[in-house]
């Protein structure tokens, strides 16, 4: 029987264990979640490895119940589609009203964001009568297009003194869904909020509501950025306080051991 024995020490983007097994990661640090091999006890090799996720709280309240967020000439139908993650019945949709030549949006809760600092904000997304999303740090500030159709497509970025685009990225989960991601660096340091605007094309969410369901969204996500965690990393759902996630090194479906280590907040190893 294969006997997986751990003990975790971190070096910046290495980790290695004793008892005959050990993980490494190239590169310094960790952009996301990252892959790894295991070198087993009996020396065979399981190339699944290990799930490695090293980013930093959600610092979005309610994450995925977006009907308690503030709308603006929007509402929200909760719990209409399965979710893209665990397949349950948890995202909502959202539907544009008839304002004519305005914009549809809704809004998170506030959070103080660190003047210099670099955050990813992400969210998941499923078309319906609309192929275009915007996301927003705060009001009308820095932002992104992204059109939810085929592999997914980035459109405009905006970048102003509150803040500077550094990337924007769409990931197609399957068929139906796409994460979409912003990384911006902060410039202000404020108590903002993130907004999701139901959008008419790239660079347009001035238009005439057609009181419709827009598309589904599901697990927003507003996380800091480090030298070790860059981009949205993995999602960690909230409620109304904000979630300090587990660093977990979690084996694949097919690695041959069903243990976990749990890195928790500041690495330390439980």
């Amino acid at each position: 029987m294969k006997r997986l024995v751990v003990l975790a020490i971190l070096v910046l983007g290495n980790y290695s264990y004793a008892g005959g097994l050990s993980s490494s990661f190239s590169g310094s640090g960790f952009p996301g979640p990252r892959q790894s091999t295991i070198f087993m006890s009996d020396g065979t090799i399981d190339s699944a490895g290990l799930l490695v996720d090293r980013s930093g709280s959600n610092e979005v309240t309610k994450s995925d119940l977006f009907n308690s967020w503030a709308l603006t000439r929007a509402t929200v139908t909760p719990n209409t589609y399965k979710d893209p993650l665990n397949n349950a019945l948890l995202a909502d949709t959202i539907n544009e009203d008839n304002s004519a030549a305005t914009d549809h949006y809704i809004t998170s809760d506030n959070f103080t964001t660190v003047t210099n600092s670099t955050y990813t904000i992400s969210v998941y997304a499923k078309k319906l009568n609309r192929e275009w999303i915007r996301l927003t740090r705060g009001a009308a500030a820095v932002h992104a297009y992204f059109r939810l159709v085929g592999n997914g497509t980035v459109g405009a970025t905006v970048s102003d003194a509150s803040g500077t685009v550094v990337t924007s990225n769409i990931q197609k989960i399957n068929t139906e869904w796409y994460r979409v991601s912003l990384t911006y660096k902060e410039l202000a340091g404020a108590a903002i909020a993130m907004r999701v605007y139901v959008a008419e094309g790239d660079s347009d969410v001035t238009f005439d509501g057609l009181t419709q369901a827009s598309f589904v969204l599901f697990g927003a996500q507003w996380v800091k950025n480090d030298d070790f965690a860059q981009g949205p990393g993995l999602y960690h759902a909230t409620s109304s306080t904000v979630t300090k996630p587990r660093h977990d090194l979690t084996p694949s479906a097919s690695a041959p051991t069903s243990g976990k280590v749990d890195l928790q907040g500041n690495d330390g190893i439980r």
